[in-house]
């Protein structure tokens, strides 16, 4: 089996909606992956160097900043078609979609960074980061379900369930951390509290969660005319 070679090298690993059977004194694990089931492996330093993502990556901020530390994020995750192509484009990454992401990780062959093409719920994608052991998410979730300047739906917004998704995969692959930006007005918000609580039951715990001001700055020319 193609997944043999990956679950031998890890050490734990979340499977979802699985059947167990014994035969001949040994168990054997299904899991129906044409059925909504999963298996997430946890990262790991004996598996080898631990990865980067980003998640919603929009126009990259954060790997724009996370590379004036040395640190090049392997896998980008992007829905719209035109954002991801414009990113791979302005980055020299590779656009591909979710289904042959997972092929390729499985078959060892993603050796430069990728852009995905899809919703970051999607859970191929999360099957693939767990054997490429991607082990730290950067991530900027949609604001308007957290933001004043929006109609602020919070968790009963698509939107706003897509972030409570996203930290509950999060949890299921046991990654080390998950960097969160977002508007201001989400630590106010009163489903802030359920969010971190339904975390919480998926292993994730909020260390640090703070109100920055922005800096301000006039548009800048530079010499060379940019």
């Amino acid at each position: 089996m193609i997944w043999d070679e990956h679950v031998t090298k890890t050490s734990s690993a979340t499977a979802i909606n699985f059947h167990v059977l014994w035969q001949s004194g040994v168990i054997h694990l299904l899991i129906p992956f044409e059925k909504n089931g999963y298996l997430l492996l946890h990262p790991a330093s004996i598996r080898g160097l631990g990865q980067i993502a980003e998640l919603f990556v929009g126009i990259g901020g954060w790997t724009y900043v996370s590379r004036h530390f040395g640190i090049d994020p392997l896998v980008i995750i992007e829905r719209d078609s035109e954002t991801a192509s414009a990113f791979a484009r302005a980055h020299g990454y590779e656009v591909i979609k979710p289904d042959y992401f997972l092929e390729r990780a499985l078959a060892g062959t993603i050796d430069n960074r990728v852009v995905i093409e899809g919703c970051v719920f999607e859970t191929k994608i999360w099957m693939g980061m767990g054997i490429l052991n991607v082990l730290r998410t950067m991530s900027s979730p949609p604001c308007p379900p957290w933001s004043g300047a929006g109609k602020e739906h919070g968790l009963s917004s698509c939107d706003g369930q897509i972030f409570s998704t996203v930290l509950r995969l999060v949890g299921q692959l046991y990654l080390r951390i998950i960097i969160v930006e977002n508007v201001p007005g989400i630590v106010s918000h009163p489903d802030f509290e359920i969010l971190l609580a339904g975390a919480a039951l998926d292993g994730m715990v909020c260390t640090l969660a703070a109100v920055h001001s922005s800096l301000v700055r006039p548009p800048c020319i530079g010499t060379d005319g940019s």
